[in-house]
């Protein structure tokens, strides 16, 4: 797929973009796994084993200081950088319907404030219901409680949750085996999405599937879709070869920030 073709999807609604922590890269905030758990212990590194994925790093800081302690981490962590990532700017001057974001910051949500837009959050640990998911509109100045999307308005999916409205982060093991096994039951995203995702391709940017983790909040927020496009910069590893060629996926080979600005300068020459 050529990069005029993933901008006319972006644009025409059929292609979702799904964002990882690389599109923060060079900012304040963690854009790697080794960032991000020394930002959540407080700049200090942690057993070897530990800082090899955040959610077992999340669940040993969980375990020993308490949940309060870990979400209060989320909330500074996560809301270090205040400026829209050139990733954000491209999609909004593409006007992207729909946007996975698996970041667990703002910054989008907080670009938007200006206008009516949907959150889609994931939730977890919760024991009254199996859905692991809670739909926001933005309306007034507020987010309010909604039973379904108005596809007028743009889709802001956040599967690892965020501060807004109110904080609540998937972050530890604990919080991704709930979710997950939830999420194979069908239960983390509403009926109306699942058949707008139908069919759609994806554009993974920012996005790294070294880890089984990763991989399986991918997995299953786009079963149904259509392939797509993931931009890396190097060689893919062997597991996320296999998970690119199961998915039916292209690859183009860039970094995160060139293949942005490579779109943004196609856009610009076409306006």
């Amino acid at each position: 797929m050529n990069p005029e073709t993933i901008i006319q999807a972006l644009q025409e609604g059929s292609m979702i973009a799904y964002l990882g922590p690389d599109i923060f890269k060079g900012s304040l905030m963690p854009s790697s796994t080794e960032e991000t758990i020394l930002a959540l212990n407080g700049g200090r590194a942690m057993a070897p084993k530990l800082m090899q994925e955040v959610s077992k790093a999340a669940m040993s800081i969980e375990q020993r200081r308490g949940r309060g302690h870990i979400e209060g981490m989320c909330i500074d962590v996560f809301g270090r950088e205040k400026s829209l990532q050139p990733a954000h700017e491209l999609l909004l001057r593409l006007g992207a319907k729909v946007i996975f974001d698996t970041n667990r910051d703002t910054v989008l949500l907080d670009a938007l404030a200006s206008c009516r837009h949907f959150l889609l959050k994931g939730i977890a640990r919760i024991s009254a219901s199996p859905k692991r998911y809670a739909l926001y509109v933005w309306e007034e100045g507020a987010y309010v409680e909604a039973q379904t999307w108005d596809e007028q308005a743009p889709l802001i999916i956040k599967p690892m949750g965020c501060a807004l409205p109110m904080p609540s982060f998937v972050i530890s093991d604990a919080d991704y085996v709930d979710w997950l096994t939830e999420a194979m039951g069908g239960f983390a995203y509403p009926a109306w999405f699942k058949a707008y995702r139908k069919g759609k391709q994806i554009l993974y940017l920012g996005e790294s599937f070294a880890k089984d983790t990763q991989r399986m909040v991918a997995r299953e927020s786009t079963i149904e879709c259509a392939g797509g496009v993931v931009v890396h910069e190097g060689p893919l590893e062997k597991a996320e070869r296999r998970f690119v060629e199961g998915q039916g996926l292209a690859t183009q080979q860039y970094s995160t920030q060139g293949f942005v600005e490579m779109l943004k300068t196609l856009v610009e020459k076409g306006e």
